[in-house]
């Protein structure tokens, strides 16, 4: 899945990340997208989110956050089953 198509679901359909952890690089959040639009066939695709700590200001993040609101730190991983590291994550995505 392009990361066009990608940033078009999260404006459509509107999915929650859930918090995963607070790292030294950040927080970080995920959503799980399915590779079809209608959720049925096709790979899931797990996005992660990587909030840089000196972006945060005074901002309060909750468990939960609208996905949309956070494509600016998207991070991409289409191997659903492959464990992360946070040296995997903290890359400059900009």
């Amino acid at each position: 899945m392009e990361l066009n198509e990608i940033k078009k679901r999260l404006y459509k359909s509107k999915p929650k990340a859930s918090f995963v952890k607070a790292t030294k690089s950040g927080l970080m959040y995920v959503v799980s997208l399915s590779g079809s639009e209608d959720g049925t066939m096709g790979a899931w695709i797990n996005v992660y989110f990587l909030i840089p700590l000196l972006e945060i200001g005074e901002a309060t993040f909750e468990p939960l956050v609208e996905s949309q609101l956070l494509i600016r730190y998207m991070i991409v991983d289409e191997n659903k089953s492959s464990p992360y590291t946070e040296q995997d994550l903290a890359v400059d995505i900009w």
